[in-house]
């Protein structure tokens, strides 16, 4: 296995033990990128699927630009001793880029 298969492999293990990510949307008014906190499943194919509000920003944000970034982290929920356990900025992370497409499912 070369190793960017074993990152691809990686990244697809993080992401089917999480249920939460942060989603990166276009600003469909020229400002600044919006991010919030969504829950996701993942259809047969390892594909994130997202239940979007049509009130939410995001969904409106992608509705007028489809272009979106998903940052999908490892949660650590044992106590430990190890300082840097406890610290999401030492944990395992992904981030998905591509573009929402909507689905009849």
């Amino acid at each position: 296995m070369t190793s960017g298969r074993a990152d691809l492999e990686f990244a697809r293990e993080l992401v089917r033990g999480g249920a939460t990510g942060s989603l990166a949307t276009v600003d469909r008014g020229n400002g600044p990128p919006h991010a919030s906190f969504v829950t996701y499943g993942l259809d047969p194919s390892c594909r994130p699927v997202l239940l979007l509000s049509q009130l939410a920003q995001h969904t409106r944000n992608i509705l007028a630009d489809g272009k979106v970034a998903l940052l999908v982290s490892a949660s650590s929920t044992a106590p430990s001793d190890d300082p840097l356990a406890n610290d999401p900025l030492a944990g395992d992370r992904v981030t998905l880029r591509g573009v929402v497409a909507p689905t009849d499912h």
